[in-house]
């Protein structure tokens, strides 16, 4: 019996843990989520807009796991988010390609 006390102890603990780990991640993808929107006003590059939907969802993808760690802290049974890491990969791969090379071309025009 004292076995079981602990282990929902710690169990509750572990939840106030992520539940606090969670506001934390919400406040960090919120100012994304709305720069994101903000950026989309302001800019007409098919290429800026094509990063800058990658970038939405991925925050929104943050923010839906956010709002699931949060339903675990409270103890609420939520609904399971797929999460397919090769998709992950691809998208993290076309910002790379697309991006990352205009950035270090950048650097070098600034270094001369």
């Amino acid at each position: 019996m004292e076995a079981q006390f602990l282990r929902a102890q710690r169990m509750e603990s572990i939840g106030t843990l992520a539940g606090g780990i969670a506001h934390d991640l919400n406040n960090v993808l919120g100012p994304i989520i709305m720069a994101v929107d903000l950026f989309k006003l302001k800019m007409n590059d098919p290429r800026d807009l094509e990063l800058l939907e990658t970038v939405e969802v991925s925050a929104q993808r943050g923010a839906d796991m956010v709002k699931q760690v949060l339903s675990f802290a409270r103890g609420i049974e939520g609904q399971r988010i797929l999460l397919r890491p090769i998709q992950l990969l691809k998208e993290l791969q076309k910002i790379r390609a697309r991006h990352l090379p205009q950035i270090h071309h950048h650097q070098n025009l600034r270094a001369r």
